[in-house]
């Protein structure tokens, strides 16, 4: 008996199966590496985030009793000082002290502040024996871009 395509019967084309194959695997393997990068960015996110609240933290013990002090004594000079060293930080883009008595000191970049961003921290000042109403007011700006290049260096790593 002949077969059905030299019989005049219908053809059957059958298609390699390992183009297929290749196929599905490397849809899968971009959908890890996705994935994969999804994940390191999450992760690199957090760690800057963590890193940004290690600063907050390092100013509140480090540099808020300073302020507290300037304020207190009334020494604008002192307190220009503190900030301008806390914009140097990398984190830090800018800084704006408002103090109750209404005086306003700034550091770093002041069309940001100008502009009305939101401010990513803002910390109390109270007074050096901590009892009473704040002295002032802490608005700290992050610095959106060294996160992103800190991400970005994270993740080509």
């Amino acid at each position: 008996m002949l077969p059905d395509s030299v019989a005049g019967g219908p053809v059957v084309q059958f298609r390699p199966i390992g183009l297929r194959l290749v196929r599905i695997i490397v849809m899968v393997a971009f959908c890890c590496a996705g994935a994969a990068i999804a994940l390191q960015t999450m992760y690199a996110i957090r760690n800057e985030r963590a890193d940004f609240d290690a600063r907050i933290h390092e100013i509140t013990v480090t540099r808020l009793p300073m302020l507290s002090s300037a304020l207190w004594d009334i020494d604008p000079r002192l307190a220009q000082t503190q900030i301008d060293s806390i914009v140097a930080m990398p984190q830090i883009d800018s800084v704006l002290l408002v103090t109750a008595a209404g005086i306003n000191l700034r550091a770093g970049d002041r069309g940001r502040q100008a502009r009305g961003d939101a401010t990513d921290a803002k910390l109390d000042i109270m007074p050096p024996g901590g009892n009473g109403n704040p002295l002032g007011h802490l608005y700290i700006h992050f610095d959106h871009n060294y996160l992103l290049r800190q991400v970005l260096v994270d993740i080509a790593l």
